[in-house]
Formats: C-alpha cells, structure tokens, sequence
C-alpha cells in the first residue's frame, strides 16, 4: 500500500532505477558470511575501522576472546572511538567481569558523558556489582532524558520491585502510545502487578506475550509444539512477478519525487516461495537544496503469508546507518539486524520478535492482500529496527478517482502508522485501489503539517 508505505520511506531513495552493492567485505558481513568478511579484512590495513570490525566478526563467531583482543587493539588506534568502549565493555559484562566492564565504561564516558550506550551499560554493570543506588541514579537519568526508550524503564521497575515500591515502578508502564512495548517491557510490568495482587491482569500480560512470541527460548514461552509462521489470512490476492508501479509524489502542484517498485526475481528461501521486491525512492534533483534522497528498499516476501524473510535497506542519508540487513526468524521468534555505519563499522542487533511482522515493502502487499479480502488488520512494522504498530482499515467505500485520463471507482482505504514520519507526516493516510482481484494501488493521501503529499501513477 504504497501511501502507507511513503510515511515510511520518504527518506529513502535511488537516482536509478538499478540495485547497488557494497565492497566485499560490506556484502559478506550483510549476508552473514562472516569468514570472507574476515579473509578480505585480513587483505586491509589495519584501521580503527578495521581493527573494530575484526572484533564485531570474531564475537559473531563466538570467539569472544578474539572479539575482546581486537576491541582493545581498536582503542589502542584510537583511544576516542567511542564504539569501541561499548562494545569491548559489552563483551566484559556478558562474562562478568564486572570491574573491567566498569573500568571500560567509566573512561568512555570521560570522552562522551552522556553516551546513552555508555551509560545504560554501566547501570547494568553496577546492578551486577551490586551497587544498586548508583545503578538507579542512571537508570532514572535515562528514564527522564530518554522517554522512547523502554529498557531503562524495565531494568529501573526491577529495582523499585525489590524496594517493593510498587505504586512508583507502575508509573513506568505508561508510555506515549506511539511507543512499541517490547516483550520484556510487558513482562516486567506483569511481575509487578502480580506483586501488588493482580495476578488476573498478570496473566493476561503473560499469555498475550507468549501468544505474540511463541517459539521465544528467551522469553520462556517455548510450546511443546513449535508454531510455524503460517498466514494470518487466506488471501485472494498474489502478486503479480510481471507488475511495475511507478509513481509522482506531489506536494500540490510541485513534484517532489518518484517512487518506483519492482519485482524482480522469485527465489527459495528456506523451502519456501519468495518475492524479491524493490523499492526505488528519488528525491526531485530540482529541490536538492531542501532534500535529496536516495534510497532502495529491497524486501523477499514469503508468497504464502506477505510477510518478510529478509530484507535490505540502502539509506545514505540517514544519521547512523547506510546500509542495513533484516531477517527474520519466525520459527524462533529472533529479529537479526547487520548494519553498516558511515564510517564503516559494523553493527549488530538481536532482539525477539513477534510471531509476524513486516517492513516499509511488505507492508504494500499484504495491504493489497487484506483489500482482496475486504479485510482491516492492525499489524507490526519494522522501522530502523524498532517495531511499530500500523493500521490498515478497509472502508467498503468506492471514490471515482482519475488516473491517465481514465475515471476509475476504486476501493478507498484509510490507514494509520503509531509513529511520526519526514516532514510532519502525521501518520494518517488514505488510500485508492483498483476494484478488481489485484487491488493495484492508484493513488495515496498522506498527511503532513501543512496539508499533503500526494502519490499518484505515471
């Protein structure tokens, strides 16, 4: 659903309509081949960067000992590079050696004092040291400072629980409702309330985690019988390998960019059918002075369910990361992130996942899907490895709408993203559709500050 999809990825954009790759040892951490990586790094002097990187693939591999000795060599290059600080203090508390991670922390902080990296990592330490007053001090700091973030919400109401302030651990729960409460987050909020006699509501918060992450080993909700991802839905609708959509994203009469899908290939993943689908994104090079992006969302969608497998963002325009690889674990319930930063180091995020979730190029289809269907859906999205809630509602309600001359009754549809978008995007969009059995997206509304965007095809 391609309005949907802009509130998302109008930010994110190509010049051409072609795929771009990396250097070598860029594609081998992406896919995660981590011995290339390792045997092209060995070819390369010896940077930070690369230094860094050699650390970030031994501890993939496991060879925390290696991971920690480059970790340390990196910071001997540089004794600035912050990054090198988390991650090498990281390593100390995963095997707890408590004081070296304090050591780490405590001189990376002398550097950049409100790293918030930094600072949740020696809050955690200092738990494991059993300095629970200074832990606290930084976990409340965090909590204040960094209202988004859940984890130091979670690790500061496990603190209030053994003081047994239950009433003050509560107020951590609420949160602004564009917020994602992660599993953790819910499980501690459910331990609390039983403590303070609600075991009816801690058991409801229990079940519904378990029931949204069921093969989760880490989340204790592991079932007798695995659940494979299987669809939500039957759907009527199947995507067409042949199809092109292009489109003009338009601000009243000016056209600040295209958007451009195709799909260009079907491959096995795993035993399964899947889609490669792309997403180009041009920013008009007429208005480079205001925005420039360029952008491609790659996305395999699994051809039963709609949902993704993997994906793979190109984004130079982003504050952090430039390139990023998704997978997605259903039979485990694991979310995998490999990501590649500006200036070349590489990064790792692991996190549970729900039983389904989707990205800015999945989510189109599986809309189309829903509309085959006449059906509505509230759903998960992955954005900058985050998960987001969005709503796709189906208004059987048709709208003539004028595409290339031709006047068309297509299904309208309104959709909604719990989460603030580029420009003022507020997250309210509207949708029009083709009336038939592959619900073609014609035309899209999204909201901004100042009126809005408007897709439509050329």
């Amino acid at each position: 659903m391609t309005v949907f999809l802009l509130i998302i990825v109008l930010g994110r954009a190509q010049p051409k309509l072609e795929l771009q790759r990396s250097v070598p040892e860029n594609e081998a951490w992406l896919s995660r081949d981590f011995d290339t990586a390792l045997e092209i790094l060995r070819k390369k002097p010896e940077t930070v960067i690369n230094l860094y990187n050699f650390g970030m693939l031994y501890e993939q591999k496991n060879d925390l000992k290696k991971a920690m000795e480059y970790y340390s060599l990196a910071l001997s290059d540089d004794s600035t590079y912050i990054y090198s600080y988390i991650s090498l203090a990281g390593l100390y508390i995963k095997q707890n050696q408590k004081a070296s991670a304090k050591f780490v922390l405590l001189k990376g902080l002398q550097i950049d004092k409100e790293n918030y990296e930094l600072l949740l990592l020696l809050a955690k330490d200092y738990l494991l040291l059993n300095q629970e007053y200074e832990a606290e001090k930084i976990f409340k700091v965090l909590v204040d400072k960094y209202e988004r973030e859940l984890e130091p919400r979670t690790y500061l109401s496990q603190i209030y629980r053994r003081q047994k302030k239950y009433q003050e651990a509560m107020e951590l729960f609420t949160i602004d409702k564009t917020v994602y409460p992660t599993a953790r987050f819910l499980l501690e909020k459910a331990k609390v309330l039983q403590l303070m006699g609600e075991s009816l509501k801690a058991k409801r918060i229990n079940d519904e985690v378990c029931s949204n992450y069921p093969n989760s080993e880490e989340l204790g909700c592991v079932n007798k019988q695995p659940v494979n991802y299987t669809p939500n839905h039957v759907f009527n609708y199947k995507i067409d390998v042949n199809e092109a959509l292009d489109y003009k994203v338009k601000y009243g009469f000016i056209t600040l960019g295209w958007l451009n899908v195709r799909i260009n290939r079907t491959l096995d993943i795993n035993g399964r059918k899947a889609y490669h689908v792309v997403f180009y994104v041009n920013s008009n090079p007429a208005f480079s002075f205001l925005i420039s992006l360029h952008h491609i969302y790659e996305s395999f969608i699994d051809a039963e369910t709609l949902a993704p497998v993997e994906s793979r963002l190109l984004t130079p325009n982003e504050k952090i990361y430039m390139l990023r690889t998704y997978f997605y674990d259903y039979k485990r319930n694991k979310f995998n992130a490999y990501l590649i930063a500006h200036d070349g180091h590489f990064h790792h995020v692991e996190k549970p996942m729900p039983k389904m979730a989707h990205d800015g190029t999945s989510i189109l289809y599986y809309a189309r899907g829903l509309l085959s269907n006449q059906m509505s859906d509230t759903m998960i999205v992955v954005v900058d490895e985050e998960y987001r809630w969005a709503a796709i509602n189906y208004l059987n309600k048709r709208e003539e709408i004028n595409i290339k001359d031709k006047d068309i009754n297509a299904i309208k549809i309104f959709a909604k993203v719990e989460f603030e978008g580029v420009a003022g995007m507020n997250g309210d969009a509207w949708g029009w559709f083709s009336p038939d059995g592959n619900a073609v997206p014609l035309e899209g509304k999204i909201k901004i500050i100042l009126g809005s965007i408007t897709l439509t095809q050329y």
